[in-house]
């Protein structure tokens, strides 16, 4: 199997093809999975797809013509574009220097995508056989990319707040990890990140509990003193009680 000869040039690239690296280790494993596990070919599964793909499209800039009509039967040129629009987005600075019919299928194996893409569906986008399958493709190249983007979101959002941050990215690497072992059929793999999940989940909830019952404990011995002082005379009253012994 040869390379993609798709390039990448600068030190821009350099910091996406990074981010590249750790999408494609988060999203899928191993060999290419025999069979795909969603319904590639249900009429709602389709229109959800096409749904999914014109709100990316709608809301990243994408200065092409789509809609259902159009995205029902897609010519090979708007299949194209499309793809190179969601390439892009993941490194602007790609470049693809053959057909690409040869480099569509090399880019996808190269960010792990489970299912082989034929070079001949790409000759023939719009056919029934064809297109579900190769929508699924994009629609799985969209997840990802509004998985990274969800991802950088919780990570800011979580500003100082380091515990919060590591809890938002733990969670973002379970399901970017439980999806790629669903797409590949592993069950097992799936009990098993769900277990490890609950185990991290478990085990700050006793971090948590612990830190509670040491403030818990704080709050109590600073109201004991509060209550201490207040028992006691105030100087002023301590000085008027003197006054008053004086005077009588």
């Amino acid at each position: 199997n040869r390379p993609s000869s798709a390039t990448h040039n600068g030190p821009a690239s350099s910091r996406r093809q990074s981010i590249l690296s750790r999408r494609s280790s988060i999203y899928s494993r191993g060999p290419v999975a025999r069979h795909d596990p969603r319904p590639t070919s249900d009429k709602a599964y389709v229109q959800q797809g096409i749904r999914t793909l014109i709100a990316y499209l709608s809301s990243h800039g994408y200065d092409g013509a789509v809609s259902p009509k159009t995205l029902a039967s897609p010519t090979s040129k708007d299949f194209m574009r499309i793809v190179t629009f969601l390439f892009r987005r993941l490194d602007p600075n790609i470049k693809f220097q053959g057909k690409m019919e040869d480099e569509v299928p090399q880019v996808f194996k190269r960010l792990q995508y489970p299912f082989q893409i034929s070079k001949s569906a790409l000759y023939a986008v719009g056919s029934p056989h064809t297109w579900p399958t190769l929508l699924s493709a994009i629609v799985w190249l969209v997840e990802m990319l509004v998985y990274e983007e969800r991802s950088e979101e919780a990570g800011a959002d979580a500003g100082a707040t380091s515990e919060a941050a590591e809890s938002s990215r733990h969670f973002f690497e379970y399901v970017g990890k439980a999806y790629g072992a669903f797409l590949a059929g592993n069950d097992d793999e799936c009990a098993a990140l769900e277990e490890e999940l609950g185990e991290d989940f478990r085990q700050r909830d006793v971090e948590v509990a612990e830190e509670v019952a040491q403030l818990e404990a704080a709050n109590a011995a600073v109201k004991a003193e509060i209550a201490a002082a207040e028992s006691e005379p105030t100087p002023l009253a301590r000085a008027q009680e003197k006054r008053a012994n004086m005077e009588g």
